[in-house]
């Protein structure tokens, strides 16, 4: 199979997501700043590589396919850019391996060097079984990668999957470094993350109010609580509110008009209607209903 070359640039998180192959992601958009998304993506049935550059306050959450790691690398530090419990500085990159969840966060842009290949052609390039988390990188290494892959990658159109597939992968992890001792991973960090996490996959699949599901989850308030305010410059209240109005979003984009408004509010856990419109103008700079409408256009066509 040959490589095909998917592209686009986008004012708006959904049609974004729509476009994008191999990751299953969502975007939790946590103010009124505009969004912006710009992407070239070279993919096969099994192998991705693509540069995204991202604008916005944004939390990315997603995991690669199963089966797959992905490594996403930088050119320029990006402090305050997170993936997973790695800060986008120095010798860092993100990973996330065989369909783990994860996280991304930035609060301004993101350019990034995302590459995603089957965990056993890893293992084969090395000749053995590795922890993903193991690798290392300098940061002069991870810079020349990312800038070599990006000339390179304009040439990947049409070339034989397994070529270009190789061709990432020494130039990705032939500049890396083996550790066989545990990951140098922040702990205090891969804890808040984890439970940041799971407040968003219960918030998104309950109706419970913000008390209830604290104890419904079994977290810790305080320290979740610290973690969203120092990291995100939120309170636990409109963190929630904000991911419930993100799934609405996302209702409403794959829904059109077969649903209503009011009623994917409510399934949501934002019951009532009028303060809902304006939060979620407030967020989208436009109304849901109008969200509904262009959605049912693009699904008639």
């Amino acid at each position: 199979m040959n490589i095909v070359k998917l592209n686009g640039s986008f004012d708006a998180i959904d049609p974004f997501l729509d476009a994008v192959a191999h990751w299953q992601q969502d975007y939790i958009k946590l103010d009124d700043s505009p969004f912006s998304a710009e992407f070239e993506q070279y993919v096969s049935s099994d192998f991705h590589i693509g540069r995204v550059r991202l604008s916005g306050h944004v939390l990315q959450t997603g995991a690669p396919i199963a089966g797959a790691v992905s490594l996403a690398l930088f050119d320029d530090d990006l402090p305050g850019t997170f993936i997973r419990n790695r800060e986008l500085v120095g010798g860092s990159f993100g990973i996330a391996d065989d369909g783990q969840q994860g996280a991304l966060y930035f609060n301004t842009h993101a350019d990034l060097l995302i590459f995603t290949v089957p965990v056993s052609a890893v293992h084969g390039f090395f000749g053995k079984s590795i922890d993903m988390a193991g690798p290392r990188l300098t940061a002069s290494a991870r810079k020349a990668a990312f800038q070599a892959l990006v000339a390179a990658m304009p040439s990947f159109t049409g070339q034989p999957a397994d070529q270009v597939k190789k061709q990432c992968i020494e130039a990705i992890y032939g500049a890396m470094t083996i550790d066989a001792s545990p990951s140098l991973i922040d702990e205090e960090w891969a804890y808040h993350h984890d439970m940041v996490l799971q407040f968003i996959k219960g918030a998104a699949d309950s109706t419970l109010g913000l008390s209830e599901l604290i104890v419904e989850l079994d977290v810790n308030r305080r320290r979740l609580s610290m973690h969203v305010s120092d990291t995100f410059g939120l309170t636990l209240v409109k963190f929630l509110k904000l991911i419930r109005i993100n799934r609405a979003r996302r209702q409403i984009h794959e829904c059109g008009a077969e649903a209503s408004v009011t009623d994917i509010a409510h399934d949501a856990g934002l019951t009532h209607a009028g303060r809902f419109s304006q939060e979620f103008e407030d967020v989208f700079d436009e109304l849901p209903s109008h969200a509904a409408e262009r959605s049912k256009s693009r699904l008639k066509t």
